[in-house]
This record gives C-alpha cells, sequence and structure tokens, in this order.
C-alpha cells in the first residue's frame, strides 16, 4: 500500500473516531440534563406536597427528601443542587406521580410520557388516567443490572404492597394480586376494565427481554 493511501486512510479513521467521540458525548451530555432536570422536578413537587399535606404524607415525603436515595443511589436534594438554574426553575409538567415500594427498596418519581429518553431516566405513565383515579394506570420501567428502576420488580409477589402518590399527596396503597408474563406485543394489560375500581400495573422486561413481566395491583 502506497504512504499516500495509509495516509488517507489514517485521517479517515481519525475523523470517524473524532465523529463517533461528539455523537458519543452529546449523548451523554443530554441524558445527563435530562436526569438532572426531571429530579430537580421531583424535589421541587415532593417540598410542596411536604407543605400542604397531613402528618402521615409529610412523614411519606420527609422520608424520601432525608434518607432515601432513588436512582443510582442519588439523593433528591442532591439532583436538585446538581442541575443548573435553568432546571430549578422548572414548572411541575413532566413528573406524574410517585412511586414507592418499600419491599424493593423502590421510591421513583413517575414521568408523564413514555419515551426512549424518559425511560433512561425513570420508569413512566404508559397507559391510564390520572393517578389514583378510578381505571388501570400503568407504569413501565427497565429492567437494568445494576438494580436500578424495575430490576427488582420479579421479586414481587401476592400480596405485597406498592403506594402510588399523586403531586398533591394524595396516596393510596395497592396489593399485588398477579404476577405473570406475556408476549411483547401482548396489551392486555393496559386494560380500563376495573369494575369501577382503582388498579396499578407495573411491566417491565424479563431477563431475557423477550416477554414483559407483569404486576397487576388493586386498591386496599
Amino acid at each position: 500500500m502506497k504512504t499516500r493511501e495509509k495516509v488517507l486512510i489514517y485521517i479517515f479513521l481519525c475523523s470517524v473516531i473524532v465523529v463517533c467521540s461528539i455523537f458519543l458525548y452529546k449523548i451523554i451530555h443530554k441524558e445527563k440534563t435530562l436526569y438532572n432536570e426531571i429530579y430537580a422536578e421531583s424535589n421541587e413537587i415532593l417540598k410542596n406536597i411536604n407543605n400542604i399535606t397531613n402528618d402521615s404524607v409529610n412523614n411519606f415525603v420527609q422520608n424520601q427528601l432525608k434518607n432515601t436515595s432513588i436512582s443510582n443511589n442519588t439523593n433528591l436534594a442532591s439532583a436538585s443542587s446538581s442541575s443548573n438554574n435553568k432546571s430549578e426553575r422548572l414548572t411541575t409538567e413532566r413528573i406524574n406521580s410517585f412511586l414507592r415500594i418499600t419491599k424493593l427498596d423502590i421510591f421513583s418519581p413517575i414521568i408523564e410520557k413514555t419515551t426512549m429518553d424518559n425511560l433512561k431516566v425513570a420508569p413512566t405513565k404508559l397507559w391510564g388516567g390520572e393517578p389514583n383515579s378510578i381505571g388501570n394506570y400503568c407504569i413501565i420501567g427497565h429492567n437494568l443490572e445494576n438494580n436500578e428502576q424495575f430490576s427488582k420488580l420479579k421479586e414481587l409477589t401476592i400480596g405485597d404492597v406498592a403506594e402510588l402518590m399523586d403531586k398533591n399527596g394524595y396516596t393510596v396503597e395497592y396489593e399485588v394480586y398477579k404476577v405473570y408474563t406475556v408476549d411483547d406485543n401482548d396489551l392486555s394489560f393496559t386494560t380500563q376494565k376495573t369494575d369501577g375500581k382503582r388498579e396499578l400495573t407495573l411491566v417491565t422486561c424479563t431477563n431475557k427481554s423477550n416477554k414483559r413481566l407483569i404486576v397487576r395491583c388493586k386498591e386496599i
């Protein structure tokens, strides 16, 4: 191979590396920015709830603000302080509710819309009406290898309890009554036929990712 050809190949490879590096940096920066914004918003909502609700809900909120780490062991308060000023001024529009499952050490904001970007940050609302309204409120989250989001969802069994809190502090407890798997294109679990009851459905991929784990819960 001629020296000139080697130089051209070298220049091409260097260009590819530079372009890929820039692309990767933008992706990481975007995810970090979204993460900081979401958890700053969560912190703002929880502090507002803590100021206006009753003692039982105050205890729910204070435990998270003071003691509980959420997603990647990042405390709500530290997530807020690490975000920029623009993030801290965000209105509470992207967070839809909060989910707590004591057995799994889960306390997480639930993002209003299900998108690939949002799912990288926290579980999202997949289907249903307003949180804790009549019907079937469905939440989907990733099954991650580092025990984040819904990676421990498979540990839930019938009789376990999950709590869902809306942005005003209204909290409802739900009891697991059914755990099963479906094909990834089966959306029957989103049914809103609940006989006028409140239900909560939690969804994630199985370890092999070719099926979905469904945890159905009903109001206690």
